[in-house]
């Protein structure tokens, strides 16, 4: 939950700043972005969504080229060396089976289930940061050649 909640905050901030170089947001500016992020389905396009807003590239290429994030990945989570879509590994092993615990009831994960699923948390979290340190970067960058 944590994650998802970190997801909305960011896009809406970044929707905030963005709007910020024209002008203040006003109530209908944020009702705007609510209505369009209840509008995106499911965790993956969340994900190329905020990663696109922050970055200007969809989750998986961003994290390609990310040497040090991915890495941190594959050591947290050494199966993740064996997909193709870092996205989907996180949906499958985080948001799958929080899913399984949340929607179904399903309480009969292991210890190392949740450890698991914990570092994937916090490695999503770094990742997560690395876009908006990423986003931040680029605002100074364009302000600073003003």
């Amino acid at each position: 939950m944590a994650i998802e909640c970190d997801l909305a905050y960011l896009f809406m901030k970044w929707n905030r700043v963005e709007l910020m170089a024209t002008r203040d947001p006003n109530e209908a500016d944020e009702e705007a972005w609510e209505t369009e992020w209840r509008k995106i389905l499911g965790v993956a396009p969340r994900l190329d969504k905020v990663s696109s807003l922050l970055t200007g590239k969809p989750f998986d290429l961003f994290l390609s080229q990310d040497r040090r994030l991915l890495q941190s990945l594959h050591t947290c989570c050494p199966a993740s060396t064996a997909v193709a879509s870092p996205k989907e590994f996180f949906i499958k092993e985080l948001f799958h089976k929080r899913n399984k615990v949340v929607h179904f009831g399903e309480i009969n994960l292991q210890k190392a289930d949740a450890e698991m699923c914990l570092r994937l948390a916090t490695t999503l979290t770094q990742i997560l940061r690395a876009m908006d340190a990423e986003s931040c970067r680029a605002l100074d960058a364009k302000h600073s050649s003003r």
